[in-house]
């Protein structure tokens, strides 16, 4: 089935290429992992004009975090992520993992319970934008 947030995306069609072979790719190693993964693109690439210098994705993984803290939640979810990400890489060698930059707490808060950063995986295709993975809350 198709991702909805792809049809109609102002963006070249190699671009949209990527990010379907990307989302294939997640979707097949999520399902390996015994997860539901779901993706969607946001931000500048649905309404911005091209180029951009990357593509942002919000990805669920359906996995409630464990921890004492929002921020020690949000490293678990993240971690689930960050494995799946590397497994979709092996699944489909046209994508690399080049960072990964875990969820932060906001310092002027000084709360763990309060998250500056959700976390976000970059994934370079071997042609074509950055895609920005971001962990988005269940």
């Amino acid at each position: 089935m198709p991702d909805k947030s792809i049809e109609g995306l102002p963006i070249p069609e190699n671009e949209k290429n990527n990010i379907k072979r990307l989302f294939g790719a997640l979707k097949d190693a999520g399902r390996q992992s015994g997860y539901n993964v779901e993706t969607e693109v946001v931000g500048g690439a649905l309404s911005k004009p091209w180029p951009r210098k990357d593509i942002d994705v919000t990805v669920k993984t359906g996995k409630m975090g464990k921890g004492e803290t929002e921020l020690d939640r949000a490293k678990d979810e993240f971690k689930t992520l960050s494995e799946i990400a590397k497994r979709a890489t092996e699944i489909d060698k046209n994508f690399v993992v080049r960072e990964e930059i875990e969820p932060a707490m906001d310092e002027e808060f000084g709360s763990p319970g309060i998250l500056k950063f959700d976390g976000v995986i970059r994934i370079q295709p071997k042609k074509g934008t950055q895609i920005e993975l971001i962990r988005k809350h269940e």
